[in-house]
């Protein structure tokens, strides 16, 4: 899990310069450091990584728990984002093989 920036503590001069990232209702247009925020909070935008065929209950708990570490920290929920990318263990390797052959009986939850 890799979280896009630091929430809280960003002034004009150390706040990220967002140029690749896009708006998420849009494909073409970039996000701006409005869009960005919250009631004055930075949106948080964590992004996971699982291999494919998670269930929509374990999914919906991912996003749950994230989003509660950052209420603990003091972010509004409505502002953080959370997003999920599946990857097929074929796509996925550990320790020089595939994760298809390395964990053959392991279960996505």
């Amino acid at each position: 899990m890799s979280i896009a920036h630091a929430p809280t503590g960003l002034t004009p001069e150390t706040k990220p310069r967002n140029t690749t990232r896009h708006h998420p209702a849009s494909t073409t247009k970039p996000l701006t450091n409005h869009d960005r925020k919250l009631n004055g909070v930075y949106m948080p935008i964590v992004h996971v990584y699982l291999w494919s065929g998670a269930s929509k209950e374990a999914k919906t708990k991912i996003i749950k728990g994230i989003t509660r570490v950052f209420e603990d920290l003091g972010i509004p929920a409505q502002a953080v984002q959370v997003v999920i990318h599946e990857v097929p263990k074929e796509n996925w390797g550990t320790g020089g093989e595939p994760a298809s052959e390395k964990f053959k009986e392991t279960k996505t939850p």
